[in-house]
C-alpha cells in the first residue's frame, strides 16, 4: 500500500518506532517502506501538489496493539490526532487515529483472557 504524504520524515516517525512500531525497511527524505510483518507492505511517497496530496477517501489501516493506553499518547506525539472517543467493545478496546498526513489508522486492543 503506497499512502501519499506531503512529509515523509512525519510519517516515519508515525508509523516507525515512535508510533505505532513498525519497522523501517527503506527511508529517503522523498520515500519510506516499513515491515508490516505480512505480504502486504506500507510505504510512503512524497508529493508536493496539494491534489495529491488530498487524503479523500484515504485507506483504512488496521493495526492490532498491545497497549493503546501508552500507544496513543505516543502517536499524538508523533503528529497523530485522536478521531473521536476511544471504545470498550466487549471484545477490547477500539480508536481511530488520523496521521499527520490525514489517514485513518483503526487500532485494536484486545481484551487480556
Amino acid at each position: 500500500m503506497l499512502l501519499l504524504s506531503r512529509d515523509v520524515s512525519l510519517g516515519v516517525r508515525f508509523y516507525g518506532n515512535e508510533g505505532i512500531g513498525l519497522p523501517v525497511k527503506f527511508v529517503s527524505e522523498e520515500y519510506a517502506e516499513f515491515d508490516t510483518g505480512s505480504a502486504t507492505s506500507l510505504a510512503i511517497q512524497l508529493v508536493d501538489r496539494e491534489a495529491d496530496s488530498t487524503t479523500g477517501y484515504s485507506p483504512f489501516l488496521n493495526f492490532d496493539v498491545d497497549d493503546m493506553d501508552s500507544l496513543i499518547p505516543k502517536l499524538m506525539m508523533a503528529g497523530g490526532r485522536l478521531d473521536g472517543p476511544v471504545k470498550y467493545p466487549l471484545t477490547g478496546k477500539v480508536a481511530t487515529v488520523r496521521s499527520p498526513d490525514g489517514h485513518m489508522v483503526g487500532l485494536f486492543e484486545k481484551n487480556s483472557e
